[in-house]
């Protein structure tokens, strides 16, 4: 069994109609049963419920998926001409034959009416992607107006294209969509057939993606191929955007555009006007190189200069292929590198965002968090009304919003700076700035900043105490920046004054903001007591973890109102938070239940609380990251071990 069959399906489709055919196990039919599939599995010789004999329709009828697995001498291609009139119906194809010749089939495919799927090539996957050969699994999709243009006469559709080049420009895509944010208004300039923006739209929650190309006949076929609600196509200049308003888009993809564009930095120019005070860009240029096709190549010096002049660079990447221009002879390569890296490839790849200090205070009644307009509208908890506390809301998600802020922690720790500078003393953006750069501080261990930031912190929580209790957000940055204070003082060795923090940070109210906010009293429980612990102050240790626990049970207690809003549009992090509030509470509770044991193995009541998952959102997102490399280097190692065994085959 291939675990990734059903995965990748599911992922692909969600749950379908699917027929497996050519099954070597009952292992992905049961995995799609599970997951609430109308599955069924083509097999003569494999006992199921669900097995049907060969040629025979489910009796629910046509299925949305096919899955065709490739074993033992069989070839892909023979099997999928014989699967032809099977292959009429369903819209996604799953196909397991790796290691097989990959031009013959794909060339078969598209000439039949199936391209690549959008969500087929990733930024994971594409390393040990190879031009020869298929990989384990890969999914392709029926395109809903391939007999209007067949092969030969489309545009540029790199998803009815195999080549090393094709996968090179599909996988900027893929890394174009970790840039976008939930409900992110997005703009693809020089979207030429579509694919680019119809894989953003497959692999992020963008809330609208708008392609933009000059070439009527490119739109037409874009549209024709690729339309579906969220995703248009326009004919427009795609230097110039002149049909989008001024601040109007969260997110531009602009891939060669600047290569193909006689005044380049105009062209910035125009990407600014439309981004929205708290919006992205990405770009893509050829590294020092140029064709008949491109007005010029770019070296980094030149694009970095033309970027910051109206934009926070904020990540590079470079990238290489087999075929490449300078490398020809490069692996496929993907790879972010320092801002500063000399190093060349092909392309560069760059993420910039608008300076929200630039316009964003000015622009402030237009500001509407795209992700959270829904909830804000069913119930306007202060928790998602950024525009109620900041004097700036366009801050929050370059500078605060985890996975959403400045990918530079340089960039992030220079805009909080000045965000701390220009803000107005007191306010909930200095609180926002304060907090952001202190535990920059905290996590790279500066003890320098951290110096210098400490009388800032503390004045702050002294100067917003009397305004706190009418301000939401000012709750919720006093008692942040109370815990931070007491982490920064533990780093210093200072553990006194970070018992006293702790401490104070425990008392605060977070009534206010939100039961969510219960996660930071919790922490400055949890803290102090180990402090209390190691001192040998054992029974106030212990009044401390009771007091988390206590914490815990009071915001669990809350109205479901006050922490997810509505029930038809809950926030939508709530529930993730509120669990964190209870695993902490957890933690409060184990350290409680296994006191006993302090006395007799301080290691061994130590060993009882799991610190590691001190915070289950966190501790759960890195456990994903970790899964996710894993699965990567299993994939290259199953690659490797295809590799050998067909060279040894081929010396027998």
């Amino acid at each position: 069994m291939l675990p990734q069959l059903a995965s990748m399906l599911l992922k692909a489709h969600g749950p379908c109609r699917a027929l497996h055919v050519g099954a070597s196990d009952t292992g992905t039919l049961d995995l799609l049963l599970l997951d609430g599939c109308d599955a069924w599995m083509e097999s003569g010789h494999l006992p199921h419920p669900r097995s049907l004999p060969a040629g025979q329709q489910p009796p629910s009828g046509p299925v949305d998926a096919l899955i065709v697995e490739v074993s033992g001498p069989d070839q892909p291609l023979a099997v999928l001409e014989r699967l032809h009139d099977r292959l009429a119906t369903p819209s996604v194809l799953v196909l397991a034959a790796g290691g097989h010749a990959r031009p013959p089939v794909e060339q078969w495919l598209f000439k039949t009416g199936w391209r690549r799927h959008p969500t087929s090539v990733t930024v994971a996957s594409y390393p040990a992607l190879q031009e020869d050969r298929l990989p384990d699994v890969v999914l392709y999709q029926r395109s809903p107006a391939a007999t209007r243009w067949p092969m030969g006469e489309q545009p540029a559709d790199k998803l009815r294209d195999g080549s090393s080049r094709a996968d090179a420009d599909l996988v900027r895509y893929a890394l174009a969509a970790q840039s976008v944010r939930p409900g992110d208004c997005v703009v693809v300039c020089s979207c030429g057939a579509g694919y680019g923006a119809a894989m953003i739209v497959a692999q992020a929650a963008a809330g609208q993606v708008i392609g933009i190309d000059s070439d009527a006949s490119a739109v037409a076929y874009a549209n024709a191929h690729y339309a579906r609600p969220g995703l248009s196509y326009q004919q427009g200049d795609p230097a110039l955007l002149e049909q989008s308003p001024d601040a109007s888009v969260d997110l531009v993809v602009a891939m060669d555009t600047l290569a193909l564009t006689a005044d380049w930095q105009a062209a910035l120019q125009a990407f600014r006007r439309i981004l929205k005070p708290d919006g992205r860009l990405i770009v893509s240029v050829p590294d020092q190189w140029s064709t008949e096709s491109t007005q010029r190549g770019f070296d980094w010096a030149t694009l970095n200069d033309g970027l910051s002049a109206h934009f926070i660079v904020e990540a590079r990447y470079l990238q290489a292929a087999p075929g490449g221009v300078k490398l020809q002879r490069s692996p496929r390569l993907l790879q972010q590198v320092a801002l500063d890296s000399a190093t060349g490839s092909d392309w560069i790849i760059a993420v910039a965002s608008v300076n929200p200090l630039e316009d964003g205070a000015a622009r402030r009644d237009a500001f509407c968090h795209p992700a959270f307009a829904s909830a804000l509208a069913a119930n306007p908890l202060p928790v998602i009304d950024f525009a109620a506390g900041y004097d700036n809301p366009y801050l929050y998600r370059p500078l605060v919003q985890m996975g959403e802020r400045l990918k530079d922690n340089n960039r992030l720790y220079r805009l909080a700076c000045l965000a701390m500078e220009l803000s107005r003393s007191g306010s909930v953006d200095q609180g926002a700035a304060l907090c952001v750069a202190g535990y920059q501080a905290l996590e790279h261990r500066n003890g320098q900043v951290i110096g210098q930031l400490m009388p800032y912190l503390l004045g702050y929580v002294e100067e917003t105490a009397a305004e706190a209790a009418s301000t939401p957000h000012l709750v919720r940055w006093r008692l942040s920046i109370a815990f931070l204070i007491g982490r920064l003082f533990s780093l210093r060795g200072e553990d006194q004054q970070a018992l006293d923090w702790f401490r104070q940070a425990a008392t605060m109210d977070w009534v206010p903001f939100s039961p969510l906010l219960a996660t930071k009293a919790i922490a400055s429980c949890f803290h102090a007591a180990t402090l209390l612990l190691a001192r040998e102050q054992d029974s106030e240790a212990k009044a401390l973890f009771q007091r988390g626990l206590e914490i815990s049970l009071h915001a669990l207690a809350q109205p479901s109102q006050a922490i997810i809003g509505s029930l038809e549009a809950p926030i939508p992090f709530a529930m993730q938070e509120i669990a964190e509030v209870a695993d902490m509470g957890s933690q409060c509770a184990l350290a409680i239940h296994a006191w006993p044991l302090l006395a007799r193995d301080r290691g061994l009541f130590w060993r009882q609380i799991d610190v590691k998952r001190f915070g289950v959102v966190s501790w759960a997102k890195h456990l994903e990251t970790i899964n996710a490399h894993l699965q990567q280097r299993l994939q290259t190692i199953q690659s490797d071990q295809r590799a050998a065994r067909r060279a040894m085959a081929a010396a027998q």
